[in-house]
Parts: C-alpha cells; structure tokens; sequence
C-alpha cells in the first residue's frame, strides 16, 4: 500500500480508530474485488462490536443486579444500552473519529492499565494471593505455583505501574497527537472516570462505618 501510494511505512496509521477505518479501507480498495472484500471488513467489525458489547452490558448488570437485586434484568440492560447510546452521540459527530483516537488512547494506556492494577493489589493483597491461589487450585483441573503469588503481588502490579509512569511522561512531554489542552481533557474525564467509580464505594463505606461507630458510643437518652 505505501509503495502504491507513494507514501512513507511510518505515516500510515498503525492502531487506533485510524488504522480500521483509514488504512484498511485503503487497503482493502487494492485488492482484487475490493467491494466483495470491503463488505467482509466492515461486516466482520459490526459483528465484533456487537459481541463486545455483550460482553461491557452484561459486566455493568451483574455489578448493578448485585447491588439491586430486586431489579429486572432485562430493564437494568435497557437502561444501560441508553446510556451507552447517549454517551456515544459524540462519536458520530463531524468531530467524532478525533473524540474516538482520543479515548482510545487514553482508555488503552492509562484506564485499563489502572484497572489491572487494582485487580492485581485487591487480589494479591487485600483478598490474598495465597487464597485466590488455593481457590484456583481447588477448582480447577491444573495447578498454580507460588510463583503465581509472587507475579499478582509483586511483578505485575511493577510492570503495569512502570508502564503506566513511562506513557504519562511521554504524553507530559509531548501532547497526544497535537490535540489541544480542551481535546485531552476529555480524554483524561475517561481516566478518573472509572477512579472515581472504583474509590467512592470504599469512601462511602468507610464513611458509613464511622457513623455507625460514633453513633454505638453515645448513650440513648433517658
């Protein structure tokens, strides 16, 4: 495609929203039958949407049914597919591909990584890596070492976090592709976004556990 282009290996998208909807197109218009091709793509990406999607519904059900448990499965996901759909009209505006590499971006290096984080610290510290470890050996068919401990509690959470201080100091240093200071806020929204979600139950919780132990320590009045 470059030499047909004449254009520079380096200048051509290679990830984000770019390299599916602006390289590949291009590509694909190369081809021998490049409608028949284009159709196949494009197809194969609608499906691979929708199956994400049940896959991002169903994981904010089951944290939402946990919560209320008296809740209609099926109006829980229909509540949440609206917000999904409010929450993307961005993307369709004229703006919407620059929105769609911003939060790519931001969620790939910066939210996922935290994510995993967490999941590392809460797993391997808070629950137990030796617990989790036992778990997994009691109901599972093979079995995991101590090394296994060692990686949740010490090496991933490392090499996450190294990665993590890596890709802030590249985008402090240079901003994301050129994008204005207003762009990458919206960007950064997505980052505390899920902090926020993640420590406010613990917060509330806490701050609830005060209350109830301040409340025990005053007498009832005669």
């Amino acid at each position: 495609m470059a030499l047909q282009t004449d254009t520079p290996v380096t200048e051509l998208a290679a990830s984000g929203p770019g390299l599916a909807f602006v390289v590949f197109p291009q590509a694909l218009s190369l081809m021998p039958l490049p409608g028949v091709v284009s159709v196949l793509f494009f197809l194969m990406l609608f499906f691979l949407g929708i199956d994400s999607a049940f896959s991002i519904v169903e994981a904010v059900n089951a944290a939402i049914l946990d919560l209320k448990p008296n809740w209609q499965s099926q109006y829980v996901s229909i509540g949440v597919c609206l917000l999904g759909l409010l929450a993307g009209l961005i993307y369709t505006t004229q703006a919407g591909l620059y929105f769609l590499d911003i939060t790519d971006h931001f969620i790939t290096n910066y939210t996922l990584i935290l994510i995993a984080i967490a999941q590392a610290i809460l797993g391997g510290w808070i629950y137990g890596a030796e617990v989790l470890r036992r778990y997994i050996n009691n109901v599972s068919n093979w079995q995991v070492n101590r090394w296994w401990s060692i990686l949740i509690k010490f090496i991933v959470p490392g090499c996450l976090t190294a990665l993590l201080v890596a890709q802030l100091i590249n985008d402090l240093r240079v901003p994301y592709e050129g994008y204005p200071s207003w762009a990458l806020a919206f960007g950064w929204l997505w980052v505390l976004f899920p902090i926020v979600i993640m420590v406010a139950p613990f917060i509330i919780k806490l701050e609830r556990s005060k209350t109830d132990h301040y409340s025990a320590t005053i007498p009832p009045r005669k």
